[in-house]
């Protein structure tokens, strides 16, 4: 019998944190690149760390600026949260030496109709559209991380995690881990997540 090893796209929401050099590093010390839904506000911030990112082969991606909940918010709202993210994200991956990226993920996976058009129209794309159905991004299994600030969660979510079935999926996780990067690390381990390319 052959073992066919998963094929899994890490994806990590919401930063660049404080902690995101330090997972970069992780990462990297794995073998792992990952696909970072990252925030505008934090962009803006952390932006020599989110070019040195895509200098090492990770992908940043466009999560908004501010991670509203876009059925809120009108049209040029929604329009105005992607466009100022992805001028911060052309600067960075020109920076870098590298073409820009134009891959987006809904705050908190909350579709809106009009905000699809216009991501369409612009240009973006969905890299595993086999997967996961649109333009924008979606996933298929939800490590819930962002549980793990409570101890007594991680055995549950390791239980959970070696669920999996498949042998590809979206993975999406959270960059904002709190100073303790462990807990993340032993769930990505438990369920294969090391090793790996994109």
């Amino acid at each position: 019998m052959i073992f066919e090893k998963p094929n899994y796209h890490l994806t990590i929401d919401d930063g660049p944190s404080k902690n995101f050099v330090e997972l970069v590093n992780w990462l990297d010390s794995k073998n792992i690149k990952a696909t970072f839904f990252s925030l505008g506000h934090l962009i803006k911030i952390r932006m020599r760390d989110v070019t040195w990112a895509i200098e090492r082969g990770h992908c940043v991606a466009n999560h908004s600026y501010s991670h509203p909940d876009f059925s809120g918010l009108n049209y040029l709202q929604g329009q105005a949260e992607i466009i100022a993210t992805q001028s911060l994200l052309d600067k960075a991956y020109k920076d870098a030496g590298v073409e820009s990226k134009r891959i987006f993920r809904f705050p908190s996976g909350r579709r809106e109709k009009k905000t699809i058009q216009f991501l369409e129209k612009e240009g973006f794309y969905n890299p595993w559209k086999h997967l996961v159905k649109g333009v924008d991004v979606k996933w298929t299994f939800d490590l819930q991380d962002w549980r793990l600030n409570r101890e007594d969660v991680l055995d549950e979510i390791l239980d959970k995690a070696k669920l999996i079935s498949k042998k590809e999926h979206v993975i999406l996780a959270h960059d904002r881990h709190k100073g303790d990067l462990v807990p993340f690390q032993k769930l990505c381990e438990s369920i294969g997540i090391v090793e790996m390319g994109d």
